[in-house]
């Protein structure tokens, strides 16, 4: 009986070196190289979308990338990586996406189903550098800001944004970010 026992472990961690080897240590280091650099640079730009199931998800992800993909840049137009969290997933971009494109990513996440009475809860969390802020209006340079819609917000065509310390901004897609005054929701750090 344990030299039955014994075979199978042996047979098993055999089989499991195997599978290593073929599915993970061959690949080629360019791909290796790849996965790792995409993996640190998507730890950056991330929304958090909950009550809303897997696969409305991946539908909503299908449906904008449809949308956008005759007019937008193919490079920074890419799928996100979906992991679960707590109460619902975490999508997670590269560094490549444009600032104005996750805030279009946001917005129609929160109103992806036009079948649902009330919105989804959506948050998304974008640093900014040096470049990225001169091009906007506001100095966002170095912050973490985070993006959401108020469930209050019946224009449907902008997003808004709170910065670490609590400063708070209305992006409105014709191009313009103002100061607003407070709202009910904080700043939350990033997942």
């Amino acid at each position: 009986m344990k030299q039955v026992i014994l075979l199978i472990v042996v047979t098993l961690i055999i089989v499991i070196t195997i599978l290593l080897w073929k599915f993970y240590f061959h690949f080629p280091d360019a791909t290796k190289d790849a996965f790792v650099e995409r993996t640190k640079s998507m730890e950056k730009r991330v929304i958090l979308i909950e009550e809303m199931n897997e696969e409305q998800l991946y539908d909503a992800i299908d449906e904008f990338i449809g949308m956008y993909k005759e007019d937008m840049d193919t490079s920074s137009l890419e799928k996100p990586f979906v992991t679960r969290y707590e109460k619902g997933f975490l999508l997670t971009f590269s560094a490549n996406i444009d600032y104005n494109l996750f805030c279009f990513w946001v917005n129609y996440l929160v109103y992806s189903d036009k079948k649902k009475q009330e919105r989804y809860f959506v948050y998304g969390w974008y640093p900014f550098g040096e470049v990225e802020s001169q091009k906007e209006s506001m100095n966002f340079s170095g912050k973490t800001i985070m993006i959401y819609i108020p469930k209050e917000d019946d224009e449907f065509d902008n997003v808004y944004i709170i910065t670490p310390d609590n400063q708070y901004y209305k992006n409105e897609f014709a191009g313009t970010t103002k100061a607003i005054p407070p709202c009910k929701e904080q700043y939350r750090p990033k997942p």
